[in-house]
């Protein structure tokens, strides 16, 4: 623990300055109620979110946060995703979110795989496999609280990435036996080049992490278990962050 320094230096309003230099402002999503929303207009709801998403600063990173029903955005970007009926409200001390109150540093204890402030326990688990080819809206249990990290990958770098996928896959064509798989992949490749050159279609850089907080080290190891089973029964992997 002697050796652990907290990663966030300064908080200036909603503004967050880390140990590395970066700087990042916080807000909190004010969005409609989903479930109030008829189907034909969940479905422009989401397109809109689709369209939002395609147009972000390709020089910035984006955390979307789900924590205790409320839902926030950490971004180094000026500019804020413009997603259909949904605002940014600058929220300041933001650590406040996560921790509950202003005097935790002293109570903070970081350990091989969980951390622990004020009487909890905290663990942060990371999605590192989704099965299926498509990520659809049940993926992430209601319940849970998570970090969604977004990072636009820049137009000349999606091409160049896409096209080795492509030339990689091309000599399937010539196998004397079919390779379904393979073709497969370069016809997948082939149409998203297609629609990332025509400015339908954007890659990204993503990673998703579940946040768990109990008030024993056996809740925090119950949730996780429940937490992963439920996750692999949806499709996804899971491991925990350690040090």
């Amino acid at each position: 623990m002697s050796k652990t320094v907290f990663p966030i230096v300064e908080v200036q309003g909603n503004r967050l300055v880390s140990i590395d230099g970066n700087e990042g402002h916080f807000y909190e999503i004010m969005s409609p109620d989903l479930e109030q929303l008829a189907s034909q207009e969940l479905d422009s709801f989401f397109d809109g979110i689709s369209s939002g998403l395609d147009n972000l600063d390709e020089e910035a990173y984006f955390k979307f946060y789900r924590s205790s029903g409320r839902s926030f955005l950490e971004t180094s970007g000026q500019d804020l995703p413009s997603f259909p009926s949904v605002t940014f409200v600058p929220k300041e001390k933001p650590l406040q979110t996560f921790f509950g109150g202003d005097a935790l540093y002293s109570d903070i204890g970081i350990y091989d795989d969980y951390l622990s402030y004020n009487g909890q326990y905290l663990r942060i688990i990371s999605a590192f496999q989704f099965s299926g080819d498509e990520i659809g809206q049940g993926l992430i249990p209601d319940h849970a609280d998570y970090v969604l990290f977004v990072k636009r990958t820049a137009k000349t770098k999606s091409i160049s990435k896409l096209e080795r996928i492509r030339s990689g896959h091309s000599g399937s064509f010539l196998k004397k036996k079919r390779d379904i798989s393979s073709e497969g992949t370069y016809q997948q490749a082939e149409d998203l080049l297609f629609d990332l050159m025509h400015g339908q279609e954007s890659l990204f850089q993503m990673e998703l992490f579940f946040i768990l907080r109990g008030y024993s080290l056996e809740e925090l190891s119950h949730q996780t278990q429940a937490l992963h089973s439920e996750l692999l029964s949806r499709g996804v992997k899971t491991f925990v962050e350690g040090q």
